[in-house]
């Protein structure tokens, strides 16, 4: 097996770990929905543990791209390798070419989808919070109150 076939087994471990995030996106998509927090804090768990796999794969798949090409290795794409595998090879990589953008693209619309599910969840949230808290003032009676943003609307 040459250096740049290497590179195959990588990507499908790859394709396998982007599946079982778009698996736990459209998951947390549910939980959103639902206000399940419990849920929403294991799946968001998961999903940390995934990347830090995805982490470690993308380091491996640089280093093998770095050995085999020079220049920088993250701006080496898959067409690239194509002239350095066999035909069988080409084939299974142009599969998994595709396969990757696909899932990519789904795990983009879900993450978006998810990041606008959670922020209208946050201003609900926000929303009961503000009915619920007693509205604090040492202002004048007669001046103009000023609102306060929550906790929630600070950046940590």
């Amino acid at each position: 097996m040459s250096e740049v076939s290497k590179i195959i087994p990588l990507l499908e471990e790859i394709l396998a770990l982007l599946q079982n995030l778009l698996s736990l996106a459209s998951r947390q998509m549910n939980v959103l929905v639902y206000g399940n927090v419990v849920e929403i804090q294991d799946i968001n768990a998961k999903q940390e543990a995934i990347l830090e796999q995805l982490k470690e794969l993308e380091e491996k798949r640089l280093s093998i791209i770095s050995s085999c090409f020079e220049g920088d290795p993250s701006s080496i794409t898959l067409s690239r390798l194509y002239p350095h595998l066999d035909p069988a090879e080409q084939a299974r990589l142009s599969v998994l070419a595709d396969r990757l953008n696909t899932t990519s693209a789904c795990l983009k619309v879900l993450g978006k989808r998810n990041q606008e599910l959670a922020r209208r969840s946050l201003e609900i949230v926000q929303k009961e919070l503000s009915l619920l808290l007693p509205e604090q003032s040492y202002q004048p009676t007669g001046e103009k109150k000023v609102m306060k943003s929550l906790v929630l609307d600070r950046k940590t």
